[in-house]
């Protein structure tokens, strides 16, 4: 087994009963200022949309962990990136849940050079399957609970077009 590879999912979900899991979770921006998210169906989570976002794999750089989240969950593959931030840190621990309980979120926003003809615009009528991604001016409504704690970030709207600085914080901890 090489760790580049995962551990597969029976030994992650056992290891995610004993260790906080590191992630990536990308809050990635079009050309247009849009959000990519995903519709997910998950036994987990339950459905909704997400932010696009990967387990960090032993020695593996978070740099190469977005890259292979764009290509995996987004679709876009050797991805033009125009800039990363590192925006904040999360943690996650959720009481009520035995397997994939504790996370600690390294959140980025990454803006793609060109993409913006690729993704259909969400439309809060249309009905989205599992894996569906979709470009957002601001988060849905039915956007996962776990990641509420993002809904500024992902909501430029609320910044009337004014440009942002991002700082690195420890900003949030929840105990479900």
């Amino acid at each position: 087994m090489k760790p580049k590879y995962g551990l597969g999912k029976r030994i992650f979900l056992i290891l995610s009963q004993l260790t906080p899991i590191t992630n990536v979770e990308l809050i990635i921006k079009t050309s247009h200022n849009k959000s990519l998210l995903i519709f997910r169906d998950d036994e987990f989570y339950g459905p909704g949309w997400h932010l696009p976002g990967g387990v960090l794999r032993f020695k593996e750089k978070s740099s190469t962990r977005i890259i292979k989240t764009i290509e995996n969950e987004i679709g876009v593959f050797s991805p033009k990136i125009q800039d990363i931030k590192l925006i904040g840190i999360f943690e996650i621990v959720n009481l009520k849940m035995i397997v994939r309980s504790h996370f600690i979120s390294l959140i980025f926003k990454v803006t793609l050079e060109e993409n913006a003809n690729q993704f259909k615009d969400f439309n809060p009528h249309n009905e989205y399957l599992n894996g569906e991604v979709a470009a957002h001016v601001e988060s849905p409504n039915n956007l996962i609970k776990e990641h509420l704690k993002y809904k500024d970030l992902i909501d430029d709207s609320l910044f009337r077009g004014k440009s942002r600085k991002y700082n690195i914080t420890y900003d949030y901890h929840e105990i479900c």
